[in-house]
């Protein structure tokens, strides 16, 4: 239940930080403490402004907006009186259910003589009808992409990767962060009849990870993704796939560089049908686009709303691999962690812009279950938990002490080595990385001196060279010795928002 004296707290507390400002009272000029916008009975949806006269606050005043009678928060108005109050009310965000809510704001200013009393100096409030969903559209839909030659979609994509539980699921380590990701991607459609080619550029790239927020110049991004698309959302050709290998692998961070459609039912559909989509990618952080595993999800046209001003179709996907025949691979890479005999669950959010044919948004969250070597309970920052070897294989330090394994083919620096090491499922690791030293070197995958990923101390040998360059496979994990393996589960959340269009 709400406790106004919570409230009451947050408010004194705003008093504090504002003290500076509240040597007397500023007179409202007789300009009235009321809603200006939007008026009494509107109907609205998603963002919703809630407007009050910037002069009826006087100095050190601070406004209380209230939802249904529950606290929201309190703020202090700018201090540009042409501009009036202003609270954006986020009805998608806040999961409001449609039908009326009453919005209510108070005014409070600080009691004379005092910095820390206030008092209620007027109050204000409108009701205000929700309607984020469409009930007049369309019974079904034939839903499509529609590819505008000359046509660039910027959007913002915003990924956050946790342990959830190490060592046991338990309070004592759950919840460690391990990177958090801001990224922009430019979606350029190049071509458009029969099938649409289009350029997938990552343009921003922004990476929090072991309290440290490194922002990549332009020239450090990787370079574009080329797609031949259909309106189905389906890839009939991809170029430079695994474009920017290092900026997923060398931490396991979560970062994406090509948009990846997702794909649309062929047939029309209507709000509570379900189909199956075979075939898609997995958005696995430190695993590029065209290395992702492919599984079969499950679908459902949940409902018609508004998203980002656009009337959309809101698609649910669904993966669980516990209930699946998909094979996955028997090791995964997640941040940085080595992840065996793992269980993923998957979760996306769709909104589709079913008149202009344009994704929208998406929300998505996939969690890992599985066993790891490393103790995940004394770590924490994403690449601090890559063994030696991960480290080590892209020239950053020692490394690890893998067991020997099958080389790849000899390298001649950079990424020569390994190109023909292939996917050897369940095979051999590769040979121990080697002393600081960087790329190529003898045979092996990406590794240092010879060898491709060292994997754990004692544990996991890498993947016998590494990651097929040349032939865009995944390596194999390696052999397990009798190192403890310990339980483990993580997790990623991923927002991608359409920003902007240009070039129309």
């Amino acid at each position: 239940m709400f406790c106004r004296n919570a409230y009451r707290a947050v408010v004194a507390s705003l008093m504090l930080a504002g003290s500076a400002c509240l040597v007397g009272r500023a007179s409202a000029q007789g300009t009235p403490f009321t809603i200006i916008k939007p008026p009494d009975g509107a109907t609205v949806r998603e963002n919703v402004a809630i407007k009050i006269p910037r002069a009826s606050i006087p100095t050190g005043g601070f406004v209380a907006v209230f939802v249904d009678g529950n606290f929201q928060t309190a703020l202090k108005p700018g201090s540009d009186y042409d501009k009036p109050f202003m609270y954006v009310w986020n009805t998608k965000e806040l999961k409001v259910s449609d039908g009326e809510h009453t919005i209510r704001c108070e005014l409070y200013a600080p009691e004379a003589d005092s910095k820390t009393a206030v008092t209620e100096e007027g109050h204000s409030e409108v009701k205000l009808n929700v309607a984020n969903i469409i009930h007049s559209g369309p019974s079904s839909l034939r839903l499509r992409y529609h590819f505008q030659e000359g046509m660039n979609l910027h959007y913002n994509r915003h990924t956050n990767s946790v342990i959830v539980g190490g060592v046991s699921d338990t309070a004592t380590s759950s919840n460690v962060p391990l990177a958090s990701v801001d990224s922009k991607i430019l979606f350029a459609i190049e071509g458009s009849l029969p099938e649409a080619l289009v350029r997938n550029k990552l343009t921003s790239l922004s990476i929090l990870t072991g309290g440290q927020d490194i922002r990549y110049d332009q020239n450090e991004l990787s370079t574009s993704i080329y797609q031949m698309l259909d309106s189905l959302g389906q890839v009939h050709y991809e170029y430079n796939g695994i474009s920017g290998l290092l900026q997923f692998t060398a931490a396991g961070l979560p970062v994406a560089n090509a948009l990846d459609l997702p794909a649309l039912p062929d047939s029309e559909v209507s709000s509570g049908q379900a189909w199956t989509t075979p075939n898609q990618r997995l958005d696995i952080p430190g695993i590029p686009p065209s290395l992702q595993p492919k599984v079969t999800l499950h679908s459902k046209l949940i409902d018609l709303e508004w998203q980002n001003g656009y009337p959309t179709a809101k698609i649910e996907q669904t993966y669980d691999s516990s209930k699946e025949g998909d094979k996955l691979p028997k090791v995964l890479t997640f941040g940085g962690i080595y992840i065996t005999k793992p269980v993923v669950s998957y979760k996306r959010d769709i909104y589709l812009a079913y008149t202009a044919g344009r994704l929208i948004k998406t929300e998505s969250s996939i969690t890992i279950k599985g066993e790891t070597p490393q103790n995940i309970s004394q770590q924490s920052g994403g690449s601090s938990y890559g063994a030696g070897g991960m480290v080590g294989g892209f020239g950053k330090g020692v490394g690890g002490a893998g067991m020997m394994g099958m080389p790849g083919g000899p390298g001649k620096g950079g990424f020569a080595g390994g190109r023909r090491g292939g996917f050897t499922p369940g095979g051999p690791g590769g040979m121990a990385g080697g002393a600081p030293g960087g790329y190529g070197g003898a045979p092996g995958g990406y590794g240092g001196a010879p060898g491709g990923y060292g994997g754990a101390p004692g544990g996991y040998g890498g993947a016998p060279g590494g990651y097929g360059g040349a032939s865009g496979q995944y390596g194999g994990a390696g052999m397990m010795t009798q190192q403890q393996l310990n339980p483990v589960t993580v997790r990623a959340t991923t927002t991608t928002d359409l920003a902007s269009i240009s070039g129309i």
